[in-house]
């Protein structure tokens, strides 16, 4: 186990407070990779809002799979004082990084300050990150944001079984930590599925958890491979709207009180297009 007092790990614990932050984060309500591959493609939209991204990957470590291997440390090395910063940090994109936090994520949520004083670290850390994208389970995001107000993302299908897994993982953290605010990005369907498959989520989230599920987008199908050149271009401009729009809906864990910087209207769909 890490020093509790995580005393080791001077560049986090010395750092002055600032309010620009914006967390979002995604719950992954299943044990899949496909949650990994929608955090990383998001934070790169993020970025390209002119945003330095850190991505967290508490989840599996996949994302770093995805990156060409797996991590060799994770961010439980930098708070234990084992390793720098530069050590733990994998570049990811063009104004992304990467830290794999299964284990450091959990140490910090164990710590009797919780996550508090690792998001003035992050912002203050020689890269001046003012995004992170944190991917975990729904009982790690869920012990992170507790007694907050943020939103939280799920990505989801139109399948059965991830509509169950998902309203599953949304019931557990409002039971368990208070959590009350999702946006749900239905993966594979178009935007008239995705509206159906938020609002059986939302009806049965409101009915039995009193917890506010609303639609944030839809990943359609994707093309035939002869109109692959097409559907990349269409999917890199939905997935810079929904950047953009995520943007407003984050978390900034600086300030006691979060009012969006930026207005996004708080029913329309984004649909990500193929």
């Amino acid at each position: 186990m890490p020093d509790r007092s995580f005393d080791q790990a001077t560049g986090l614990r010395q750092m002055f407070s600032t309010p620009a932050l914006t967390v979002l984060p995604l719950v992954a309500a299943a044990d899949d990779v496909a949650h990994a591959g929608f955090a990383l493609a998001w934070a790169q939209a993020v970025a390209a809002q002119g945003r330095r991204v850190l991505v967290l990957d508490a989840h599996r470590g996949d994302i770093a799979q995805l990156l060409g291997g797996p991590a060799r440390f994770d961010l439980w090395h930098l708070l234990a004082g084992e390793r720098e910063f530069a050590e733990v940090v994998r570049h990811a994109g063009a104004h992304v990084d990467l830290v794999t936090a299964i284990h450091g994520l959990q140490a910090l949520i164990d710590h009797p300050q919780g996550a508090a004083p690792l998001w003035p670290a992050i912002v203050n850390l020689s890269a001046r990150y003012d995004t992170v994208v944190v991917l975990g389970t729904a009982d790690a995001i869920g012990a992170m944001l507790a007694g907050t107000d943020a939103e939280c993302f799920l990505l989801a299908t139109r399948e059965a079984e991830s509509i169950k897994q998902t309203y599953g993982a949304i019931k557990r953290m409002a039971a368990d930590h208070g959590c009350a605010r999702y946006r749900i990005v239905v993966d594979r369907a178009h935007p008239h599925d995705a509206e159906n498959v938020a609002r059986r989520i939302a009806d049965c989230a409101q009915r039995f958890a009193s917890a506010r599920v609303r639609l944030g987008g839809s990943l359609p199908f994707p093309l035939p491979m002869r109109q692959r050149a097409a559907s990349s271009t269409a999917l890199a401009d939905a997935l810079e709207t929904l950047a953009r729009r995520s943007l407003a809906w984050g978390w900034n864990p600086l300030q006691e009180v979060v009012p969006s910087a930026v207005v996004a209207p708080e029913d329309e769909a984004v649909a990500l297009v193929y």
